[in-house]
């Protein structure tokens, strides 16, 4: 039989501590390991999907900035194909007039046509597709170098693929305006017959023969060359790391990559990465999106033979058919990552070194204390080994203070018990009445042993607790000292019907104090008779933490009742309520009693009832609810948006809910007037820009119709009254005032145009109004509307623009007039009005003093759809260019914007009122204008340099100037200007202030004034006044000229500016 090996108890110890501190380090670093790995691979794919999605957007905005480039270069086809016809139109037409001009004296006409021919016949253009022809006023082919055979034969008949008249439609182009463009549709050469291509023909009339010289071009050989021009460009766009741009068409033809045009090398549709992703084909498909798409697959790097993942991102242009993509390679963060892990596992390492050091000195330690705990257990047990080798024969006690072990000592007290009970009965007796005083003492609670009310016994804690020593209780009427005489009865109500307890009574110390305590009795044999032993317990401490206890729930109660959030307490299963706040009741409008034990049900108060069913649901699996969003009912049916937390709490063993809601009323009400104000800041920056759109076109208009406006004037001067062209070149100056007025209202669109303003009075503007011719012909036109006026009488003055005012005031009467179905009234009215808060409306109106212009009618209002867009340019809902131009409120708003004053419109189906506040002035209106005679503006001789780019300008500045008696000099440009002044003088210079290319009107005064300082000048534009001409006005330049030219205009303004100092001819004089 094998016998089991024996085990040191000292060893078994120690290898036991050792093992327990092993098995905690392992399990302790593991986890700390594991959670390190586990943060590094969710930061990881943080980072990961982070790079990846700034990858993408970098490619997007890459493809979209050279789609947007594309859809530029294809907006310029037509323009461009115009200009360059055109050009070489004019360059053939200049070259038949020298011919012309240089021969017409000594040659004969056909000797001279002859030579016209020859000189355009060999010209080429545009890759050789390009020629010039040339025809006579009755269809004659006079030139057409394709086809010589044709000369001279008549093509009146001749028709393109839709037949249209080519020939008859260039000859009336002709015949009504001397040039122009015609279109028509041909094969192409190479092309078949059948297909034909979109053509643009030039036409100049050449007048000394009757002839008309053209060319034309084919709108896709321009397009072609474009196409060319835009794959050059993007094809060296370069961005982040290694970015390019790469294209094909939509059927896969290659276009470029990779800074290689590759136009032409094979068709790419097939293409297909490892993976068997079709490259070419899935990029097709994502174009189908107007705003592209991205594909993902496998491709090797440049100058590398791996393949890493990539993403591209494909957007079409389906004019052409072209598919224009960016890729990234998402692999590069894994090199990121990677350092990442090398510098996590290096951390790992270094902690798990200091761990093992750690490790290794608790080992050490522990060591030590084992060998020490084992040293104290060998002495304890040589001392048992000595007792028990010498109990059979001498009864020796053990002397239990040699032990160091609670556990031996407890042995110790037995063995003692042993040689005891061998002794005599009476000091067996004696030990255990000392084990129960040891355990009895060793006790928190008070335990004595009591026979009718006489102590027999008890442990040290009952002696302290009543603070009396042993001999003055034991065997004493215990309870009369150590009980209130209120509590004796109580006690023996308890004994008589066998209540054991716990229960409370007053108890009462030695010095008179009394306490609460609590009592346990149980019935013990003692000593051959029944006695019992009750266990006491001080409760002072106790009561003193339920009293905190209380005072806390009181601190809670004051919360709950004086939060200003809504706090209910309610049952989870039916949603009875439980208690309720005052803010709960103050917000939603009920009483207490109509609200404990009702349910959220009976009372209505969730909006949906859907809702309410997703938050308990999501709050009895979260335990928790925050920030909820919904709506309740309050008592007067009104709906408040709320914001809930919750929490599930138990109310004794039922389930409940403790929920904050926080009425958001005037949260959403402050969120709305945000929005409102970002839509009136978009709004107004939207007005903005249309504005600085027209005031750019206007600028265009206004040099075109220069010489409408102008070259009538001149010619009327030297016309006589009875004149037959008197009336037609009338007409045309009509004609021209008209459109200028159309330009001028897009002019008025322009934030900062040059008006010059005057202090008047908002009645007198109305008054002229209602004087015009213009308000007669409405009043004429609209006979059943009643007018009205309520004009102030004290109205205050403003500083404003009078025909800006009044052009504000006719659209809103004109549109008032038009609005009204039938009969109905417009009323007209001015007031002061002194705004001391913020007016919320259409516009906020700011604190301060205004003049009100008031507009209203009693038609069938304006919708809220079209409200928010009746100032936006060329938005109406009449018939464009029959029922006005669509800038009628545009201009108001404008010139609202411009006299820094506000609008407030409202409208509902009884009416709408427009008002119109400006800012007051307290200085006294000035005196109204008067016509100037033309004699108070005409010169004396003195020399005029005009500076201006475009040919027709200076030829009507000059022309005026000329008629005004001023000897008037014209150059092109500032650089020209220079050269002049290097070596002459003038009196005054007049410069246009925006000249292309070269110097600007400013750049070219500066330099000017270095040369000739106090050199005068005045500017002229057709635009806005910018900050250029500000500029030029503070180095020295007088007023400012807007375009088109009138004969007042012009002559006003020089004679101011020469005044000013005297001109060259008086300095010179010496007046």
């Amino acid at each position: 039989m094998l016998m089991r090996k024996n085990r040191s108890m000292t060893q078994t110890f120690l290898l036991n501590m050792i093992l327990v501190i092993l098995i905690n380090t392992a399990g302790i670093g593991y986890f700390w390991v594991s959670h390190e790995y586990e943060r590094f691979d969710a930061e990881s794919r943080t980072l990961r999907e982070k790079y990846v999605e700034s990858q993408k957007a970098m490619i997007r905005h890459e493809v979209e900035r050279a789609i947007d480039y594309i859809r530029h270069k294809k907006a310029q086809a037509m323009h461009r194909l115009r200009a360059s016809v055109r050009e070489k139109v004019d360059a053939a037409h200049s070259v038949a007039t020298n011919i012309y001009e240089q021969n017409r004296i000594m040659k004969t006409d056909s000797r001279i046509m002859k030579m016209i021919r020859d000189a355009l016949r060999p010209v080429r253009f545009n890759s050789g597709r390009g020629y010039f022809f040339a025809a006579s006023m009755d269809g004659t082919e006079e030139l057409y170098p394709p086809r010589p055979d044709l000369e001279g034969k008549n093509l009146l008949s001749l028709q393109d693929a839709k037949g249209k008249f080519v020939i008859q439609d260039e000859i009336r182009i002709v015949r009504e305006h001397g040039k122009g463009f015609a279109e028509g549709y041909w094969p192409k050469p190479g092309m078949s017959p059948d297909s034909s291509s979109h053509k643009v023909t030039y036409v100049r009339h050449f007048k000394p023969f009757g002839w008309f010289i053209g060319t034309w071009e084919f709108l896709d050989d321009v397009e072609n060359d474009i196409q060319k021009e835009v794959l050059e460009h993007i094809v060296n766009i370069r961005f982040g790391k290694e970015g390019y741009l790469f294209a094909s068409t939509y059927n896969g033809d290659p276009l470029f990559s990779n800074g290689k045009i590759t136009q032409g090398s094979g068709n790419l549709w097939n293409l297909t990465d490892p993976n068997g992703v079709k490259l070419i084909q899935e990029q097709r498909k994502v174009v189908e999106n107007p705003e592209g798409g991205f594909v993902s697959y496998m491709w090797r790097k440049l100058n590398r033979q791996t393949l890493s993942p990539k993403i591209s991102f494909s957007k079409g242009f389906p004019d052409w058919e072209w598919m224009v993509g960016a890729g990234v390679y998402v692999d590069d963060i894994e090199k990121v990552i990677r350092q990442k892990r090398i510098e996590l596992e290096n951390r790992v390492r270094g902690h798990i070194l200091k761990v093992i050091f750690i490790l290794t000195a608790l080992l050490f330690v522990t060591y030590l204390f084992a060998k020490y705990l084992s040293h104290k257990i060998q002495t304890n047990v040589e001392i048992f080994s000595g007792f028990f080798e010498n109990a059979a024969v001498r009864a020796a006690k053990i002397e239990q203070e040699s032990l160091y072990f609670s556990e031996f000592k407890n042995l110790a007290g037995s063995a003692n018990q042993m040689v005891d009970e061998r002794i005599q009965a009476q000091e067996s007796l004696q030990e255990s009445e000392a084990r129960f005083r040891q355990l009895a003492n060793a006790s928190w609670e008070a335990i004595a042993i009591h026979d009718k009310g006489r102590l027999l016994l008890a442990n040290e804690q009952y002696f302290e607790m009543f603070g009396y020593p042993a001999d003055e209780l034991l065997e004493k009427q215990a309870l009369l000292l150590t009980v209130a005489p209120e509590s004796l009865l109580s006690i023996k109500e308890h004994i008589r019907s066998g209540n054991l307890g716990p229960y409370e009574i007053t108890a009462m110390r030695k010095n008179g104090e009394r306490f609460p305590a609590e009592i346990r009795v149980r019935p013990l044999e003692y000593q051959g008779s029944m006695v019992r032993v009750a266990a006491i317990r001080d409760m002072t401490e106790t009561r003193k933490a339920q009293e905190a206890f209380l005072k806390s729930e009181d601190k809670f109660s004051t919360i709950f009742k004086s939060s200003p959030d809504s706090i209910v307490m309610t049952l989870l299963d039916d949603g009875s309520f439980i208690d309720c706040n005052d803010n709960f009741l103050h917000t939603m409008g009920y009483d207490r009693d109509e609200v404990v034990g009702k349910t959220s049900r009976e009372l209505e108060i969730w909006e949906n009832s859907d809702v309410r069913k997703l938050f308990v649901k999501e709050l009895e699996i979260r335990g928790e609810v925050n920030n909820f969003e919904s709506s309740h009912w309050r008592k007067d049916g009104s709906v408040i948006p709320v914001l809930i937390s919750s929490r599930l709490v138990s109310v004794g063993e039922r389930p409940c809910i403790l929920s904050i809601a926080r009425n958001m009323t005037d949260y959403k009400k402050a969120e709305q007037e945000k929005q409102e104000l970002q839509k009136k800041l978009s709004r107004s920056k939207k007005m903005e820009a249309l504005g600085l759109l027209a005031g750019g076109v206007a600028h265009d208009l206004n040099n075109i119709l220069s010489g409408i406006v102008s070259y009538p004037e001149l010619i009327l001067m030297d016309l006589p009254k009875d004149h037959k062209l008197r009336k037609p070149i009338e007409t045309i100056q009509n004609a021209g005032l008209r459109a200028a007025e159309v330009v001028q209202d897009l002019v008025t669109m322009a934030r900062g145009i040059a008006s010059a303003k005057r202090v008047m009075s908002l009645n007198l503007l109305v008054r002229e109004y209602l004087n015009s011719l213009e308000f007669r012909e409405l009043e004429t036109r609209y006979s059943a509307v009643r007018f009205k006026t309520s004009l102030a009488p004290d109205i205050l003055n403003i500083s404003c623009s009078s025909v800006h005012i009044k052009k504000s005031l006719m659209n809103l009467v004109v549109n008032a007039s038009e609005a009204i179905q039938g009969s109905g009234s417009v009323r007209i009215a001015t007031e002061n009005r002194y705004v001391d808060t913020l007016i919320k409306g259409y516009d906020d109106v700011r604190m301060g003093e205004y003049a009100m212009l008031t507009v209203s009618d009693d038609g069938p209002g304006i919708s809220p759809t079209d409200i928010e867009r009746i100032f936006e340019p060329f938005y109406t809902k009449k018939v464009m260019g029959r029922s006005g131009t669509g800038l009628g409120l545009a201009i108001v708003w404008n010139t609202v914007q411009d006299h820094k004053g506000y609008i407030n419109v409202q409208s509902s189906e009884k009416g709408t009122v427009f008002e119109l506040y400006f800012p007051i002035t307290r200085e006294d209106a000035t005196d109204p204008e008067t016509k100037i005679l033309m004699e108070a503006y005409m010169g004396g001789g003195e020399r005029i340099l005009v500076v201006d780019d475009e040919a027709d300008q200076r030829k009507i500045a000059c022309g005026m100037l000329n008629k005004l008696g001023y000897a008037a000099t014209a150059v092109s440009s500032g650089e020209a200007a220079l050269a002049y002044m290097r070596e002459d003088d003038v009196d005054l210079i007049i410069l246009d202030m925006i000249m292309l290319p070269g110097m600007n009107g400013r750049e070219t005064y500066e330099q000017i004034i270095r040369l000739r300082p106090g050199q005068k000048a005045i500017i002229a534009s057709g635009f806005a006044e910018t900050d250029d001409v500000r500029e030029a006005q503070k180095l020295g330049a007088g007023q400012y000229v807007r375009k088109p030219y009138t004969i007042e205009k012009m002559g006003i303004a020089v004679r101011d500016e020469l005044k000013k100092a005297g001109s060259r001819n008086e300095v010179q004089n010496g007046l």
